[in-house]
């Protein structure tokens, strides 16, 4: 019965990693949607040419950079985990 415990624990923290990714994933999609901000002329502009402030672009960089570094983590964390839970299993 510790087994299924641990198990199910590892589970759910794989679905919860998995569920902030793709969480901060939405949020971009959500918030960025003339994505991606780039400088054009005097100020900032979107895929469409839209103009955007500098704060709505320090917020798409941020938001960027952070994605680097969320999916590739989230990812190997979602492996490690699921690989674990295998293991686990396979030795009860």
């Amino acid at each position: 019965m510790r087994g299924f415990n641990k198990r199910l624990r590892s589970r759910w923290l794989e679905f919860l990693v998995l569920l902030a990714c793709m969480g901060w994933f939405a949020y971009g999609i959500i918030d960025f949607p003339d994505a991606p901000y780039h400088i054009c002329g005097e100020g900032f502009c979107g895929k469409a040419g839209q103009p955007h402030t500098k704060d709505e672009y320090d917020a798409f960089l941020f938001w960027q950079q952070w994605l680097f570094i969320v999916f590739p983590v989230s990812w190997v964390m979602s492996v490690i985990l699921h690989t674990k839970t295998k293991n686990d299993k396979s030795k009860t």
